[in-house]
């Protein structure tokens, strides 16, 4: 199959996946919320943000795959060998570390906040499973993610849905997920194992593990997604030091809804760079994708929008019927209007993110993006004191971000001519 024709199978069934798994997750969520106390709403938002710090440690060098997996096919046992290793030792440090905030939230949340370290084991378990999810994306078996998530997110779906009435509580629903997450990865490596013909293998050279997978594009690409998570989870970090638990539950509903209008473009900007990775730099072919890529993805981000402020209160009053409706339709509809922003520049993101220089981009595109994301998120937090407040400043930070990138692009340019 020629590699248009791979590229349009590749979208579909990620267009697929988002967009059952997607609503299947939205469903699950609202089940969820609507089982759970404001108190444990509340703390899932806290444990969000939380999150956070822990992302910037992730790092994930399975993420080289996206560009040079052709590179790695021959030795491919060893590549995906090396990074489950790495994995587990990471997922042993992360619930060590997680202790230390846990043990500072409890004589605020109570016996609720040791719930933490078991959160971020379920958090860690399913980064574990982002290599064999990345192996078969790029190796164009996108097919086997879509049916694999679809089948967990059904199974989960009818757990939560008759189990989670009868125990309604947190620490049941994070066992759950852990439960779900071992399930979930286990089969993932199974099914690319067998699909690869490969034969994992743990006899790995560290120094040489190191040096390959930790310079250059995967630790930049890394920092880089990580300021980007920080800038999605982190207003309700702040939030929690300036208002009650009740607010925050608020807060984390219409964040949790917003963060899936960056669903679909975030998937083109990934098929985009697959495009990329294939292409010669600078053919016509170069350009025709990404003048179509990024129309597309315009369209795509825009009409997202125009649905949420026409349909959004009804959407939300179907969804979350005991919630703020009102309040919460406007705090998501400021985030999502931030959200939209970042999308319009996500296909020149990502020919950035192939073509240009990482450490570059993050040093002045994405590092100076989040340190000011912060500064505006804890200013507003701290001056104004309210969700409405620290909702606008999704805005300023997400345009200035898309400013940053856009200007990045165009020196770049200049720089080619």
């Amino acid at each position: 199959m020629g590699l248009k024709k791979n590229l349009i199978s590749l979208f579909s069934f990620s267009m697929l996946d988002r967009l059952f798994s997607g609503i299947l997750q939205v469903i699950i969520f609202t089940v969820v919320i609507r089982n759970l106390g404001v108190a444990d709403v509340g703390m899932l938002g806290i444990f969000g943000g939380l999150l956070v710090f822990f992302n910037l440690l992730a790092v994930s060098p399975e993420a080289i795959l996206i560009r040079d997996f052709p590179k790695l096919k021959e030795h491919l046992g060893i590549e995906v060998g090396s990074y489950l290793l790495f994995g587990i030792f990471r997922t042993l440090l992360f619930i060590i570390l997680s202790m230390i905030p846990a043990l500072i939230y409890l004589p605020i949340h109570g016996i609720k906040a040791l719930i933490f370290p078991l959160w971020v084991a379920a958090f860690s378990i399913k980064l574990l499973g982002n290599v064999p999810r990345e192996g078969l994306y790029v190796s164009f078996k996108q097919n086997l993610n879509f049916f694999l998530n679809l089948t967990f997110s059904l199974l989960q779906f009818f757990f939560y849905l008759f189990l989670l009435p009868l125990y309604s509580n947190l620490l049941f629903y994070t066992l759950s997920l852990i439960g779900f997450n071992i399930l979930s990865t286990s089969a993932l490596y199974m099914i690319f194992v067998k699909r690869n013909d490969i034969k994992l293998s743990f006899k790995i050279n560290w120094p040489a593990f190191f040096r390959n997978n930790f310079a250059d594009f995967t630790l930049w690409n890394h920092l880089s997604g990580a300021i980007t998570f920080m800038m999605y989870r982190i207003d309700t970090f702040i939030l929690s030091l300036f208002v009650s638990i009740e607010a925050i539950a608020s807060y984390t509903v219409a964040l949790t809804l917003s963060n899936y209008f960056f669903v679909i473009p975030q998937m083109g900007e990934k098929v985009l760079k697959i495009g990329y990775s294939n292409l010669a730099k600078d053919s016509p072919e170069e350009k025709r994708f990404f003048f179509w890529g990024t129309l597309s993805l315009n369209i795509l981000s825009l009409l997202q929008l125009i649905f949420f402020i026409l349909f959004g209160k009804e959407m939300i009053a179907f969804l979350f019927p005991k919630v703020d409706i009102p309040l919460v339709y406007e705090i998501s509809a400021l985030i999502i209007i931030g959200v939209t922003l970042l999308n319009f520049v996500r296909p020149v993101s990502a020919i950035l993110t192939i073509r240009n220089n990482l450490k570059k981009l993050f040093l002045f595109c994405y590092l100076p993006a989040g340190i000011f994301s912060l500064l505006v998120y804890f200013y507003l937090g701290y001056r104004y004191g309210t969700l409405r407040a620290v909702a606008t400043g999704n805005i300023i930070s997400y345009g200035a971000f898309a400013v940053l990138i856009a200007l990045q692009k165009a020196g770049k340019r200049k720089t080619d001519v």
